[in-house]
């Protein structure tokens, strides 16, 4: 329109003019197309599970999936769902919400269970920041419906059954590095990376680093080498608390196996604080008529000496008496004791005595 008009005519303003008279032109704004994409990302999230997106896959084999994304982890939970209700969602998410915790905004689209009173109560009760796109506007919502896509492709290529298909799926994203974070899912949600079957090719780095991490374990002070007697818990009906027996293996630091007294082929496993030290008290030899024949035989050479037992007087009835009975003498130095002049212990005690007002 420019053009022409400048092959024509000229005045100042032409281009002006121009435009402004397409811009007022009714017929024109009704068949124009949408302006040039302005993009405006979201607010960088500071911590993880404190703004999620979410939205549906599906139907896909007969099962609708809500996707949760996690903003700054880029953590990923499918649920699979027969009804796709206001109150299904509602009771998916309070189970989400069970194990990881309440967040701090979610981001949906306007779909009608997101937008029903049951849900938009919900998210209030528990202080949510509720956040809706803008309708007819997906892009508002970018972060699920990219990994609506996602898992849409990955399920179509997976084996097996529906939940085969997407737990493999899970594990395989949670654990990759991020294009945006240089991270995985796992390392910023759980602070770690899951174990796969890949590490089964260096099974000792990934829990040799975890286990230099850890502070050293605080080690048993109760050691109980193998061959130690000890008294163990004896669980079976009718027996004692404890029972006797020898520890015959160590399990760890604080496992034992143990080998009963009483069944000296069998083995239990007891922890250490079912364990006690069982000290050995000799017992006595008892003699008997065959062992002291046998211990006459075996000493023939040696013949003891009898020993001389000297007999004391026996003492009577006056020697007693006259040890412990004073003599006549000091009969007259036991005297009955003077009785103790104590105060009286009357209730009256320092209150005068009433007189007679004549």
């Amino acid at each position: 329109m420019k053009e022409i008009a400048r092959n024509y005519v000229w005045w100042p303003g032409l281009d002006h003019d121009i435009e402004a008279l397409a811009r007022s032109c009714a017929s024109c704004l009704l068949t124009r197309n949408s302006p040039p994409s302005q993009r405006h990302p979201w607010q960088f999230s500071t911590a993880p599970w404190q703004r999620l997106h979410m939205d549906f896959a599906g139907p896909i084999d007969n099962f609708h999936f809500l996707l949760v994304i996690g903003a700054f982890s880029k953590w990923l939970e499918v649920i699979p769902m027969r009804t796709i209700t206001a109150s299904a969602t509602v009771d998916a998410l309070r189970n989400l919400f069970a194990r990881f915790g309440i967040p701090s905004t979610v981001v949906s689209d306007n779909g009608p269970k997101f937008t029903s009173c049951q849900f938009t109560e919900f998210m209030a009760k528990n202080g949510i920041r509720y956040i809706t796109t803008a309708p007819y506007h997906p892009a508002s919502n970018g972060q699920a419906e990219r990994y609506v896509q996602t898992f849409k492709q990955a399920y179509g290529a997976g084996h097996g059954t529906m939940s085969q298909k997407m737990t493999n799926f899970l594990l395989q994203y949670r654990n990759s590095p991020n294009g945006t974070t240089r991270l995985s899912p796992a390392q910023l949600m759980l602070g770690r990376p899951l174990r796969t079957r890949l590490d089964l090719i260096s099974p000792i780095d990934a829990f040799k680093r975890l286990k230099d991490d850890l502070p050293s374990q605080v080690k048993s002070k109760r050691v109980f080498l193998p061959g130690k007697d000890v008294w163990y818990r004896n669980f079976s009906r009718g027996g004692s608390k404890w029972a006797a027996g020898t520890v015959s293996a160590t399990i760890g630091n604080t496992m034992y196996e143990v080998k009963p007294q009483s069944h000296p082929d069998c083995t239990v496993r007891r922890h250490v604080d079912q364990i006690l030290r069982r000290d050995t008290i000799p017992t006595p030899e008892i003699v008997t008529p065959q062992t002291s024949q046998a211990n006459d035989s075996a000493n023939s050479e040696v013949v003891p000496q009898p020993r001389e037992v000297q007999e004391t007087p026996r003492s009577t009835c006056a020697d007693v008496l006259a040890k412990e009975l004073p003599n006549e003498a000091d009969f007259s130095t036991l005297r009955t004791p003077e009785p103790i002049l104590r105060r009286s212990s009357r209730d009256n005690k320092g209150v005068p005595p009433e007189r007679l007002d004549l």
